[in-house]
């Protein structure tokens, strides 16, 4: 290779990597402002229905249609230009909530709303997700994927661990109105961030005739390729049962620590967890390219199981707090890690239906979660630690009786879930040597030639 070309290449890399971190930036605004909204409302749902499980059937049905998306989103972003997919999507849910903004100024906000406008949203994400999935190994070397994608998780996490903290604080200064004007604005930033880069598109290595080949054959392709790479399949399966459990462990904190904490000390907390998302970015991007990236993620995953069961037992905002410091200081080294080992083993056109599937299977527990918390929460746990109940006469010496003790007994079950699925990963053999037995693909974008 000549200088010429060397500096050339050298050029075009950091080009790529400022445009990626560039859009990592703008997208961050966009989802700080949709989750101070998102907290906002769910205060407010709260508020007005007192209904726990309510609350968390509002979240299941606006989170579902994501879910349902994932596979048909991703198929699109295969095949579709993935920076306009972008552009589409974060300017449909831009104009979801101005829509949601306009029905309040009119005294005319309700659950229906909430609902409708939620579900555009979801559907906006389950294209949103798999693009900037797919995208990341077009624009970042392989050597600096981890940090990349560490560098994502710490932005676009600290906004939404951030958000019930700022919320909180400004929802007195400012009301729902005013929250909904920064949620509008964070999408405008996310929007012009998307205009000004360039994401360059992977050659077609599967030869798929577009005119010819259905989608439901695309989304086929995934399931076939996935059930075909047994240590993914593992892999992907073990995701979704701790994401189950973190799920429902998050969808029980408000209602958790509402029992004995104020708003600006669950603020307090969630800026404690911020401070835990940070720490671990950055240790992740300064040791980002661990050699056993696996064993790492399985051994972080432990250390989440042990927070999750320990944290809960006492109802005090310092337990509480040291636990979501533990969790959210894993959760970057986990989503990082985790996410690089799947770029790195899939071909990169194949990469927006992969994680479309990937995100169906993974998010189809979270309305599962936000479902099953609610309805054991308000049906059987809580009323089961109440004095006199069936559950206090097991765990009441260690959790106490009354109001809340029930949603700590449901977390230090979740706790358990998730370090039952660290053990049987660990054990499995195709889990533990999957980067071994899985050779790195090529990347080449469209106009490149393929190296040999």
């Amino acid at each position: 290779m000549s200088e010429e070309t060397s500096v050339e290449k050298g050029k075009t890399i950091s080009s790529s990597l400022s445009s990626f971190y560039l859009m990592i930036t703008g997208l961050s605004f966009s989802i700080l402002g949709a989750s101070i909204t998102g907290f906002s409302i769910s205060l407010w749902i709260l508020d007005h229905t007192k209904s726990i499980t309510l609350f968390t059937l509002v979240a299941a049905v606006n989170t579902l249609p994501a879910v349902l998306l994932g596979p048909i989103a991703g198929a699109y972003v295969d095949r579709w230009n993935r920076r306009k997919v972008l552009l589409v999507a974060e300017s449909g849910a831009c104009l979801s909530v101005v829509c949601l903004a306009a029905i309040y100024g009119q005294g005319l906000l309700g659950i229906e709303y909430i609902i409708i406008f939620g579900v555009i949203n979801s559907l906006c994400q389950a294209f949103i997700l798999p693009a900037v999935a797919a995208s990341t190994i077009m624009m970042v070397p392989a050597a600096q994927l981890a940090r990349a994608n560490s560098a994502r998780v710490v932005s676009m996490g600290l906004a939404q661990l951030l958000a019930p903290a700022i919320a909180g604080f400004l929802l007195g200064a400012i009301e729902l109105k005013g929250i909904f004007a920064l949620s509008i604005v964070g999408f405008l930033i996310a929007i012009a961030s998307i205009i000004s880069i360039r994401i360059p598109q992977p050659i077609k290595t599967q030869n798929l005739d577009k005119a010819m080949e259905s989608i439901w054959a695309e989304m086929n392709f995934a399931w076939q390729y996935l059930r075909s790479q047994t240590g993914l399949f593992l892999l992907l399966v073990f995701y979704a049962t701790v994401n189950f459990s973190i799920v429902s462990l998050n969808v029980l904190f408000l209602p958790l620590m509402k029992n004995f904490a104020t708003v600006k000390q669950i603020g307090l907390v969630v800026s404690i967890g911020g401070a835990g998302i940070l720490l671990g970015g950055v240790a992740t991007m300064l040791f980002g390219n661990v050699q056993h990236k696996i064993l790492t993620t399985l051994m972080m995953s432990a250390v989440i199981s042990f927070s999750i069961i320990f944290s809960t037992i006492m109802p005090s905002i310092y337990s509480v707090g040291i636990g979501i410091f533990i969790i959210t200081a894993s959760f970057p080294v986990i989503m990082s890690l985790s996410q690089t080992v799947w770029q790195q083993k899939l071909a990169p056109d194949v990469q927006g239906r992969i994680f479309g599937f990937r995100a169906t299977v993974v998010g189809v527990t979270i309305p599962i979660a936000y479902l099953l918390s609610g309805l054991l929460a308000d049906g059987f746990f809580e009323p089961g630690m109440q004095a006199g109940g069936t559950l206090a006469q097991w765990f009441g010496s260690l959790y106490g009786v009354g109001a809340g003790r029930g949603l700590a007994v449901m977390a230090g079950m979740y706790g358990l879930i998730t370090l039952l699925a660290v053990i049987l990963a660990a054990l499995h053999p195709r889990i533990r040597n999957l980067e071994k037995e899985l050779p790195d693909c090529k990347v080449v974008a469209e106009g490149q030639i393929e190296p040999a």
